[in-house]
């Protein structure tokens, strides 16, 4: 479902598109969700769902202004902006959402960027800190690991990437990190934290993660810059992406 200005098509299999809602701002970004019955979007201001039928605004006065949004376990799950709390909705239903559904990141009393959801643990990433939740079946289901805390945040929300049971993103001190277990490691060398500390707007990169011949590429694109550069896994390599990584 591609989004053009502040309008969503369905792309038919003719490639037909065919308008399905409209939001109701037109500048800034998206996030996206899908429990595989029905697709929510969230810009920033307001939620709507399309449920294969209907396009409809959320209108639960639960409902927060979010920073960012994920999925897990039957619950569409967002933190709210410029706080610690992240609230989740009702389970297979993410039209309804209650205001006492949420829970906070408490640890260091840190503003979260965004929930993501690997392999069904919960990662709260924050400006300077990130924690990790699990899905324990309490009346809240969602219940802090007790060793998943990391003094590591998060530079710029859109450089979190996720490929199957990989995380990676950049973090506080413009170094990209990549998760290892219960904990956040420097993926970066180096060498490649000296050439993004020649970047410009950091905090808006963009990054994202791919699979091509058996390796797993994570592409970082900054504004303003003329070095692309693509890190691929396991081994750590930098090289100029035809992509325009870094740029």
């Amino acid at each position: 479902m591609p989004l053009s200005g502040h309008r969503f098509y369905k792309i038919e299999a003719d490639k037909t598109a065919t308008l399905i809602g409209t939001l109701s701002t037109n500048s800034g970004w998206v996030d996206i969700t899908d429990d595989g019955s029905s697709v929510c979007f969230f810009d920033q201001v307001k939620g709507w769902v399309w449920d294969g039928l209907t396009f409809s605004e959320i209108t639960s006065a639960g409902y927060p202004v979010i920073s960012g949004a994920t999925y897990q376990d039957g619950y569409h799950i967002v933190s709210r902006f410029n706080t610690d709390q992240f609230f989740i909705s009702s389970q297979d239903d993410p039209t309804t959402w209650d205001a006492t559904d949420y829970s906070a990141a408490e640890g260091s009393g840190d503003s979260l960027i965004s929930p993501i959801s690997v392999e069904r643990e919960l990662w709260l990433i924050g400006e300077h800190t990130t924690e990790i939740w699990y899905n324990s079946g309490d009346t809240f289901p969602f219940t802090r690991n007790p060793g998943g805390f990391m003094s590591i945040g998060c530079n710029s929300k859109r450089s979190i990437a996720t490929w199957g049971q990989e995380l990676m993103f950049l973090d506080d001190k413009n170094r990209v990190v990549r998760k290892q277990g219960l904990q956040l490691a420097p993926a970066s060398t180096y060498q490649i934290d000296l050439l993004i500390s020649q970047m410009v707007m950091t905090q808006n990169s963009i990054g994202f993660m791919y699979s091509q011949e058996g390796h797993v590429f994570y592409e970082l694109t900054f504004q303003r810059t003329i070095r692309p550069y693509a890190l691929t896994y396991p081994r750590v390599l930098a090289y100029p992406s035809k992509w325009g990584c870094f740029s």
